[in-house]
C-alpha cells in the first residue's frame, strides 16, 4: 500500500514511518526542508519509497505528493505554544493546509483516502463533568489550535472525500526529547496542567499503530469511514490517571523527584479521560501501559539516572524557577 505521511519527520510522525516498515508499505515522507529533518531522512535511507520536501501552504507540493498514493496519515500541523504565539502562521498551515490535501484529493477523483490527526483537546474543559468523554459530546474551542483542528473537522465532514479523524490524547514519546527548546515547550505545557485534573496519555508507539491499522481499514474496507476515534492508552492499561501521580512517578523514573506543587496551574486543562472502546475495536493499539512508559523512561536514562540524583536538587530549582505559577 502506497502510504503519505505528512508531517513525516516529526515525533510522532518517525514512529509511523518505523510502524508502517513492519507491515511492508511504500512510504512517501512529505515534510519541511530543514537541517534537523534532513537529519532525520539520513536514518530512513534507503527505506523510504521517496522523501517530498514541501509545504502544505503551497497546492503545487501538495497535489505533487497525493499523486499515486492510495492514503494520506495527516500529521504535519503547527502546535502550541507556537500556534498560541502565531495564529495567522498556525491558521494558514493547519486550515489552509488540510484544506489543500482535501482539494487535491478531490481533483485526483477521491482516489486517495484520508487519516486526519486531530486532537483530544477540542473536546474543552470536561473535568467537571462524569467521565469518560465521547467522540459525539459537545466540542469546545479554548486556544487558536483547538479551534483550527474543530475547523479543520467540520471541512472533512463538508467534503466528499473518504477519511477517518483520530483525536490524540496526551501523546507520550517513547524516544529522547530533541530539538532546540523542546524541554522548555515541554515544561510550559507541564505547568499548565491542574494537578487535580484527569488525564489519559498514549505511547506515541501505539498512536503509530494505530494510525498504520486505519490506513490499512480505510483503503481495504468500508469499517472506520467518517468515524471518529479517540486514541488513549485505556484503564486496562492505567493510562487514565490524574495528573499528581502521573507526575510524581515521571519526575522520580527521571531521578528528580517531584516539584513544588505550586508550580502548577490552578486553572481547568482540556484533558481528560477518554472513551476508547470503539476505537481500541477496530484499531487494536493499546499495546503499551503507562508502567511501559516510566520504564523507557528508565532505561532511556541508564546509569546517568546516579548522575542526576546527585544534582536533582539544582534540577528542580531550574524546572520551578521557569514555572510561571510559582511565587517563591
Amino acid at each position: 500500500m502506497n502510504i503519505l505521511i505528512t508531517g513525516a519527520f516529526g515525533g510522532v510522525g518517525s514512529v509511523t514511518i518505523e510502524e508502517s516498515f513492519k507491515k511492508g508499505h511504500s512510504i512517501t515522507a512529505f515534510d519541511l526542508k530543514n537541517e534537523r529533518n534532513l537529519e532525520k531522512e539520513k536514518k530512513y535511507e534507503n527505506k523510504i519509497n521517496k522523501v517530498i520536501w514541501g509545504d502544505l501552504t503551497n497546492k503545487k507540493d501538495v497535489e505533487n505528493a497525493i499523486k499515486g498514493q492510495d492514503v494520506v496519515i495527516h500529521l504535519a500541523a503547527v502546535i502550541p505554544p507556537m500556534s498560541e504565539n502565531n495564529a495567522k502562521l498556525s491558521y494558514n498551515v493547519n486550515v489552509n493546509g488540510t484544506q489543500n490535501i482535501i482539494d487535491a484529493i478531490q481533483e485526483d477523483n477521491n482516489k486517495v483516502k484520508l487519516v486526519f490527526t486531530s486532537s483530544a483537546s477540542v473536546m474543552g474543559y470536561t473535568n467537571h463533568k462524569q467521565p469518560p468523554v465521547k467522540v459525539d459530546d459537545p466540542l469546545q474551542a479554548t486556544s487558536h489550535y483547538t479551534e483550527q483542528k474543530i475547523e479543520c473537522e467540520e471541512r472533512l465532514k463538508e467534503s466528499n472525500i473518504t477519511w477517518v479523524i483520530t483525536r490524540l490524547g496526551a501523546v507520550m514519546n517513547s524516544g529522547e526529547v530533541s530539538g532546540g527548546g523542546s524541554m522548555a515547550a515541554l515544561m510550559e505545557e507541564t505547568f499548565r496542567i491542574s494537578l487535580h485534573s484527569r488525564m489519559e496519555i498514549v505511547l506515541d508507539l501505539d498512536v503509530a499503530t494505530a494510525l498504520i491499522n486505519a490506513a490499512e481499514l480505510i483503503v481495504k474496507t468500508n469499517d472506520v469511514d467518517h468515524k471518529t476515534f479517540f486514541i488513549g492508552g485505556g484503564k486496562k492499561n492505567h493510562c487514565q490517571l490524574i495528573a499528581k501521580d502521573f507526575y510524581i512517578k515521571l519526575f522520580d523514573a527521571m531521578g528528580i523527584g517531584m516539584l513544588d506543587e505550586e508550580c502548577f496551574s490552578k486553572k481547568p486543562y482540556f484533558i481528560d479521560w477518554m472513551d476508547t472502546e470503539d476505537s481500541q475495536k477496530y484499531l487494536r493499539y493499546q499495546n503499551h501501559s503507562f508502567e511501559d512508559f516510566v520504564q523507557i523512561k528508565k532505561d532511556e536514562l541508564g546509569l546517568k539516572k546516579i548522575f542526576i540524583k546527585l544534582i536533582a536538587p539544582i534540577i528542580r530549582k531550574k524546572f520551578e524557577k521557569s514555572s510561571p505559577h510559582f511565587k517563591k
